[in-house]
């Protein structure tokens, strides 16, 4: 007896024993997969394109161990408190491979600072972490100095340029020098925030690359070009070269007073084409406009004519300024390079003042200068959420009128009613009966006629907007919310070429011990995308935007307006909806008016002057609360019957609005199920909204 007690007494140990060991072998095989060989990965980031709606990042992955399987993981943390966002790519490394590949996030409303830190992480299948990388201020790498590229003949008669920093963006920057040649040109512009085209023949430039720097320009970048005595070749390629310049040509030098020769007594040179009195800058007498900066009368000054009433004439520098696109223009009547090969003596302040002034002045007139690229995001993206909040709440599908119908019988007949009727049956005495099971059948009633507003999948409501001439940067988004608390991932259809969530509101949102706590997540597999959300609540909001389009039903035609004028009286013009589908409602944006109609079916053709608007303003087309003062009224919204389909409507002008000049015409219609943005089981109500800008 003794002895069997010991033998289970020795059992038992050995059990223990052995539960003990399974436990610390677990927990070292844990820890080491975990780790993953320590220093088997090799994690490298580098920024390869910044712009104000996305930025591109490279990441190169490296894997010295033994083979792995996992999710590379990219989140930016800021110092603004925005709900950070996950971009997951599945990624399968073989022993001593090395892989390449590039992460798009945005749109900048994603990551808000560009002083993130972007952190990347290697996720085994079980999502655990076995290695990562902190990449600080990657996002700041193009923002950390205004890049002023010089295509110049004489570059080192320009580095006096480099005057130092200059407030731009909401912040002082570093100015840094590009010296730049033909064949580097197409490649550097991206870079460039500034770029100076001084004592250049601008005539040996290909199409290709003329068109390139006029869309740089446009888009936001600050154009300088000097002339002088270089006038004729530095402007040769601007003849017509942008589309929306006027012909900018020379009829004059004026030679420098102290270089005047002695076939030449009026000091200066007069081209073939001189027309006198329609010059309108240069000068007659040299000093006349006085001498802030410089001594102008010691250089040759270009007698230039062509511009109109866009330019702004800034008379300290002499200089001819207007804005162009997002970007802007400044043309000079004396070549910069000549300028900086004056001696001191003819200086009446520091160069780099004159630099500063120069650069700053001519900046001011780019609407991307003071309007920071972050809050014009914030304030676009805002109002697009916004209209998305109205497209959700403003839908009609959701009829609440059965079930306040059956409470209100409830409480005639469980009442007064019923009691009355006992009163005359005269069973008084089953009154208390009769109420509990009178008000168990209301509650079945309610529960079975309310089975309808169950939601059981995701809901989302998506607006695509498209650009019918093709031109544009067609994009969708998406309004979306879940029932449940759990995380939750929706697979897009095929097409788009990037996702991204945009919400500007603060979060609290952290997991405590979770280095890897993120809110919104984007996972790409192959060329699909997958977007999701990991809610702090039931029903949370969350906001994407989706650039390119997906496959689906599209637009055969477009939107032909004609012969458009405006007046006291309204808007005129022709209108042919060819696009082969029914258009709920539109919009037209002319003249620094917005009007905004009823519908017009697939083929129809209308004069507008017919036509009359649901809704008009005139005022700046460009201005934000153009629109947003006609959703405010909810009430005679939905006496239009149109509530979510003017919602729509307002997230495509709010999307479309930042890339207009304000000289177009631009008209905008919805049309209601729209192919859809999500390929996976969801409830999606979906828009198209396509517009022409003409």
């Amino acid at each position: 007896m003794k002895h069997h007690k010991n033998k289970k007494i020795f059992h038992a140990a050995v059990l223990v024993m052995t539960v003990l060991l399974c436990g610390m072998l677990q927990k070292s095989t844990a820890a080491a997969f975990g780790s993953a060989q320590p220093g088997a990965f090799n994690i490298e980031a580098k920024l390869l394109h910044h712009t104000g709606e996305n930025c591109d990042i490279r990441l190169t992955v490296e894997n010295q161990g033994e083979d792995w399987e996992g999710t590379v993981r990219l989140t930016v943390e800021n110092g603004y408190g925005r709900r950070p966002c996950a971009y997951d790519t599945s990624l399968s490394l073989p022993q001593g491979s090395v892989k390449q590949f590039v992460v798009r996030i945005g749109p900048v409303i994603s990551y808000s600072s560009y002083e993130g830190t972007v952190n990347v992480s290697l996720l085994d299948r079980k999502d655990r972490t076995v290695a990562a990388e902190e990449f600080d201020g990657l996002l700041a790498d193009r923002e950390k100095s205004l890049s002023l590229g010089i295509l110049s003949d004489d570059y080192p008669d320009l580095t006096y340029l480099d005057m130092g920093t200059l407030y731009f963006y909401d912040d002082q920057y570093p100015v840094s020098l590009v010296e730049l040649k033909q064949e580097d040109l197409l490649d550097s512009l991206d870079a460039l925030t500034f770029l100076v085209i001084d004592r250049y023949n601008t005539g040996i430039l290909t199409a290709d690359e003329f068109n390139a720097i006029e869309q740089w320009n446009r888009d936001g970048g600050v154009l300088i070009v000097g002339t002088g005595a270089y006038a004729q070749d530095t402007l040769r390629g601007f003849g017509g070269g942008y589309s929306d310049l006027p012909g900018i040509s020379c009829t004059r030098i004026d030679a420098p007073i102290g270089d005047m020769s002695e076939n030449d007594t009026a000091g200066n040179d007069t081209l073939e084409n001189d027309t006198p009195g329609n010059d309108t800058t240069g000068y007659d007498t040299p000093s006349a406009a006085g001498n802030v900066y410089a001594d102008y009368s010691q250089v040759s000054m270009a007698q230039l004519q062509g511009f109109d009433a866009s330019f702004d004439e800034d008379y300290t520098s002499q200089a001819m300024n207007r804005d162009l696109g997002d970007g802007s223009i400044c043309i000079l009547p004396y070549s910069l390079a000549e300028l900086g090969r004056l001696d001191s003596e003819y200086w009446t302040m520091d160069r780099g003042m004159f630099a500063y002034h120069l650069l700053d002045n001519a900046s001011v007139y780019a609407r991307s200068r003071f309007a920071s690229r972050y809050d014009a995001a914030v304030n676009y993206y805002s109002d697009i959420r916004d209209m998305l909040d109205a497209l959700g709440n403003s839908n009609s599908i959701l009829s609440f009128g059965l079930l306040k119908v059956i409470v209100v019988l409830y409480v005639i007949f469980a009442g007064p009613l019923l009691y009355l009727i006992l009163r005359l049956a005269k069973r008084r005495e089953l009154y208390w009966l009769a109420v509990p099971v009178t008000s168990l059948l209301t509650v079945l009633l309610i529960f079975l006629a309310g089975r309808g507003f169950e939601i059981v999948n995701t809901r989302v409501f998506s607006v695509t907007v498209q650009d019918l001439a093709g031109g544009g940067q067609n994009k969708a988004y998406l309004y979306c919310y879940d029932a449940d608390r759990r995380e939750w991932e929706l697979k897009l259809a095929e097409g788009f070429e990037s996702a991204g969530p945009f919400d500007d509101a603060p979060y609290n949102y952290r997991v405590d011990g979770d280095e890897d706590s993120y809110f919104y997540h984007i996972t790409k597999e192959g060329d699909t995308f997958y977007v999701g959300l990991r809610p702090d609540s039931s029903f949370e909001d969350s906001y994407f935007c989706l650039s390119g389009i997906g496959d689906g039903q599209g637009a055969e035609g477009g939107l032909v307006l004609q012969d458009v004028s405006s007046d006291w009286a309204g808007l005129m013009g022709t209108l042919s909806n060819e696009t082969g589908r029914d258009l709920s409602c539109f919009a037209v944006l002319y003249d620094d008016a917005m009007f905004i109609y009823g519908g017009l079916p697939a083929g129809e053709t209308e004069e507008l002057k017919n036509r009359e608007p649901l809704y008009y303003v005139m005022q700046d087309s460009s201005s934000p609360y153009m629109y947003r003062s006609f959703l405010e009224d909810l009430h005679s919204v939905r006496e239009y019957g149109k509530a979510s389909d003017l919602a729509a409507l307002g997230t495509g002008i709010y999307s479309i609005m930042p890339q207009l000049d304000g000289d177009e015409a631009v008209v905008i219609g919805v049309t209601r199920d729209w192919e859809k943005t999500v390929d996976d089981n969801c409830n999606e109500i979906s828009y198209g909204c396509l517009y022409s800008v003409q």
